[in-house]
């Protein structure tokens, strides 16, 4: 844990906007992995958000995805946030190598 000198220093080197980059890592891989289950652990991604990251595995942009599933690209990063926090993923590239790793992209 970070104490408030520690967050600081933090913010003084990195500035604002690192830092919260940063804090969001920590906070992804800190408590969400603690408190989520993983994927393989129970947590099954719905079958939309399957659809969303298998055509991302394909290239697919957030926008590209909402135009051929006809749903708005909002609700495109729903799913995406979604599928991150059932897979404990900080980021889209850190999602789609799990993802692969644990054979979701070939179900």
């Amino acid at each position: 844990m970070l104490d408030d000198v520690g967050k600081l220093n933090i913010a003084r080197n990195l500035g604002m906007l690192m830092f919260q980059r940063y804090f969001h890592e920590l906070f992804v891989t800190g408590v969400l992995n603690e408190f989520v289950p993983p994927y393989l652990q129970g947590r099954r991604l719905s079958p939309r958000e399957l659809q969303c990251l298998k055509l991302s595995a394909a290239g697919l942009s957030g926008e590209d995805i909402g135009n051929k599933l006809s749903i708005s690209p909002r609700t495109v990063q729903s799913h995406f946030d979604s599928i991150r926090s059932k897979l404990g993923a900080v980021n889209r590239q850190q999602l789609l190598h799990f993802a692969t790793r644990s054979g979701l992209l070939t179900e």
